[in-house]
């Protein structure tokens, strides 16, 4: 696949890279959002823990004032005359350019991606920046330019929009794994947010009902039909259950009934759950 690569592209090492990156993105999907961006961003949206410590760090970063400096001379020159400078204080007709800022580094903690559709006027310049949720867009990948353009569905869409590369602004944070998407710090947390979600949704509720304390028996040896079976099932639950039955001992042979036993959650356990 390789050598193919190669002949197809001539050597051109950043052909032959975004090709082996985009066959290994049948196993780890570097294009597209994370399979549990939805839960991650669940997470963002119902802890207020989780949703401060993103806040502040983005409204932090979004208060630092953006200054433009020409400095091709001997002395640094502010320049208060520039597209990108009316861009930023016109950001678009209803977000701020503190609110915008605020929303790009939040993007970028959480899913390590920030994607801006970029509205241009006639000569091609940016007058509007445009905010799409980094769960609904996919990267392109392109032989060559390694991004060939991103690919954008809304939520509940049945149709996807497709931009060229040029038309979306894309900043993301560093990721090991793909040269295509960032990696934000709730994607690095997935398991232990995963497990939290689980832990309050399932596993404590069990444990406030109270699980009883159960065994597993094991029958090592065979019977001659159904009903045999069926009979020892049921001497065996009234046994262990019945009122009248309640304290009497249980005689089996060696070797033919192994019994796991699964206690119940001791209080320091419980303790942890919580």
């Amino acid at each position: 696949l390789k050598a193919a690569l190669s002949i197809l592209r001539g050597a051109d090492p950043v052909g032959v890279h975004a090709g082996n990156a985009s066959v290994t993105g049948f196993l780890q999907a570097p294009t597209s959002p994370a399979p549990d961006a939805t839960a991650l961003l669940e997470t963002d949206q119902i802890s207020a823990i989780v949703a401060r410590c993103i806040d502040v760090i983005a409204e932090d970063a979004a208060s630092v004032p953006l200054r433009l400096f020409d400095v091709s001379g001997k002395m640094p020159r502010e320049i208060l005359d520039h597209p990108a400078i009316e861009l930023m204080r016109h950001i678009n007709p209803i977000d701020t350019s503190t609110v915008y800022m605020t929303q790009i580094y939040a993007d970028l903690l959480s899913e390590g991606n920030h994607f801006s559709f970029l509205d241009r006027d006639s000569t091609g310049t940016p007058i509007n920046m445009i905010r799409l949720p980094p769960e609904e867009v996919e990267v392109i990948p392109h032989p060559t330019r390694i991004v060939g353009g991103y690919e954008w569905k809304p939520a509940g869409a049945s149709r996807s929009e497709v931009y060229a590369r040029e038309q979306i602004m894309h900043p993301h944070t560093r990721n090991p794994a793909s040269p295509y998407r960032g990696m934000g710090k709730l994607v690095r947390l997935r398991d232990q947010i995963l497990i939290d979600r689980h832990m309050r949704s399932w596993r404590l509720n069990q444990f406030k009902n109270g699980i009883p304390t159960s065994m597993v028996f094991k029958i090592n040896r065979g019977f001659a039909d159904e009903a045999a079976w069926e009979r020892f099932r049921h001497e065996t639950w009234d046994r262990l259950r019945g009122v009248q039955n309640a304290g009497k001992p249980m005689f089996i042979r060696a070797g033919d009934v192994e019994v796991i036993t699964i206690p119940r959650p001791t209080d320091e356990e419980l303790a942890f759950y919580e």
